[in-house]
């Protein structure tokens, strides 16, 4: 074979094993953090069996946005100097520098990669949708397979926040694929797909993924007000508005139903039917679907009929880890119930199982989707302000997340507590402050701006937002549809998770922006900064 030709086949073979690592990357996003870190291997071993390091060190030197991306993961290795060398503080700290590595390495095997072209873009756009639309259809078996279990569970491999991301971001890109067709057949697939993963965020209770997306849609018609027709213009705005209101009356709704007091379906009584004496609590304002929670309890014959209908015991604990007698409680209380045997008696055998997964109201059996999460939210806040007990309930701790949080901040405020010591500051402020969230649920912040504030400080903080926004800046990439959507979904997750603090987390956001800043090339009106 002339060396012209072998070297040509030799670049084709390094191209597609280039898409196939990047194929690879955005198909495990949805379901193997293990196939993330391959696929990113891939692409490292095809770098350096490529060769051509002349070339992609010229384009590295002349690349400042590259080198400032890369200062981020700069910043985490500087911090642990802050935070010191102790034994635990210094496996915290290589954890996380474990878990930042995309930050270092996808910036530069991308960034110094020749582009994607439009075609080898939408392939692998296509496969990322087909990834995630694939991951809606195990969450669907897992759904019906086990309807009545706590529903986080019906994703199995990645958290259901990072998962309602992906949806979201498959949705954007499936409107540019829908842009970029010219087939009927495949438009009308598209909008097939789109309506498919929005419905399964409402199908799922992902009331994150609905957030976000309504927000960044909303964004993103911000950014692109002037490019769009006056008749789109004026037909968002109603739709925006309509859905904001529609959603505050849902909200308004819901919160009527939880607070309306209802009479109870019993008449008040000293003793049960066998003749044990009830329990009442008349000070105790608390109640379930509207009736009082502390009324006609009688718990000797609670555990004696439970213990008979159930395997789990009613000393224990329901598989959500919450007292199974107060499940038990509030249960029967939400069908206007006395809390005696002949009530647990009358229970369905779905109904004992639902018991048993955690389910405390018989409003999440009746009333499911984003009914329940709304409904679970207004609970989880009303039982936290009332007991200062945020244990076991996602919202709640997270006021407790944030309450911690800022007191580290004002004691480490200049430098931060360093790369390897959030976790121990953390540990250290729960117990400082006493407070009520029991050690397995006291972990950081569940807000990556705030994380960043907590771990570098002032400084520090104030660096890695500037990176994030100003490259993106530099490169012009504010006019760009793939770039924003992604960057906008990005920094919105930002305000509920610490979405850069677990590998999928930080794979996810660095893969998508990275590849939009310099993975890419660049087209025309796309690359123009917005107006």
């Amino acid at each position: 074979m002339p060396a012209g030709e072998a070297m040509k086949s030799n670049l084709l073979n390094n191209r597609n094993i280039y898409l196939f690592g990047l194929i690879l990357l955005v198909c495990s996003l949805p379901f193997s953090v293990f196939l993330m870190s391959v696929s990113q291997f891939i692409l490292l071993g095809n770098w350096l069996l490529e060769g051509k390091f002349d070339e992609k060190w010229q384009r590295l030197k002349s690349s400042k946005a590259i080198w400032l991306f890369v200062s981020v993961f700069l910043v985490h290795v500087g911090w642990m100097v802050v935070s010191g060398f102790e034994p635990p503080v210094l496996r915290y700290g290589l954890n996380d520098l474990r878990i930042k590595i995309p930050l270092l390495l996808l910036p530069v095997l991308i960034g110094t990669s020749s582009p994607l072209n439009e075609k080898e873009l939408r392939m692998v756009l296509r496969f990322f949708v087909g990834a995630v639309v694939a991951g809606t259809l195990v969450s669907l078996f897992f759904r019906f397979r086990n309807p009545l279990c706590e529903w986080r569970y019906w994703f199995p491999f990645i958290s259901h926040i990072r998962f309602s991301l992906l949806v979201v971001l498959a949705v954007f890109f499936l409107f540019y694929l829908w842009r970029k067709s010219m087939r009927r057949f495949y438009r009308w697939g598209y909008v097939l797909l789109a309506v498919w993963l929005l419905g399964s965020l409402v199908f799922f209770r992902l009331l994150t993924g609905l957030l976000v997306f309504y927000f960044s849609s909303l964004l993103m018609c911000v950014f692109f007000f002037r490019r769009l027709p006056a008749k789109y213009r004026y037909a968002l705005l109603v739709f925006y508005v309509v859905t904001a209101v529609g959603a505050l009356a849902g909200i308004k709704k819901v919160h009527d139903d939880y607070f309306s007091v209802k009479q109870p379906l019993y008449s008040p009584a000293a003793y049960t039917p066998s003749g044990n004496p009830y329990f009442y609590d008349s000070a105790c304002k608390e109640y379930e679907n509207g009736y009082p929670l502390w009324e006609a309890i009688c718990e000797k014959e609670l555990r004696n009929e439970w213990n008979k209908r159930s395997r789990l015991s009613y000393d224990g604990t329901d598989r959500k880890g919450n007292l199974l007698r107060y499940t038990l409680i509030r249960y029967l209380t939400s069908r206007g119930l006395t809390k005696d045997s002949a009530s647990v008696a009358s229970l369905r055998p779905e109904e004992i199982t639902a018991i048993e997964n955690g389910m405390a109201s018989v409003v999440y059996l009746e009333k499911p989707g984003i009914y329940q999460r709304v409904y679970e939210i207004i609970w989880e806040l009303d039982h936290y302000f009332r007991h200062h007990d945020p244990s076991g309930h996602s919202v709640a701790q997270r006021i407790e997340y944030l309450r911690t949080a800022m007191k580290i901040i004002r004691e480490n405020f200049w430098l931060g507590t360093g790369t390897g010591g959030v976790q121990a500051a953390f540990d250290r402020m729960y117990e400082a402050m006493n407070s009520p969230l029991q050690k397995p649920f006291r972990h950081r912040a569940h807000n990556q701006f705030v994380t960043f504030l907590v771990s570098f400080g002032i400084g520090g903080f104030l660096w890695i937002v500037f990176v994030f926004f100003y490259v993106p800046y530099k490169k012009r990439c504010y006019g760009n549809y793939l770039f924003l959507s992604a960057f906008i979904t990005g920094m919105l997750s930002w305000l509920n998770e610490d979405t850069l603090e677990t590998q999928a987390g930080v794979t996810f956001f660095t893969f998508f922006i990275v590849l939009f800043l310099f993975g890419v090339e660049q087209r025309g009106d796309e690359s123009k900064k917005a107006q």
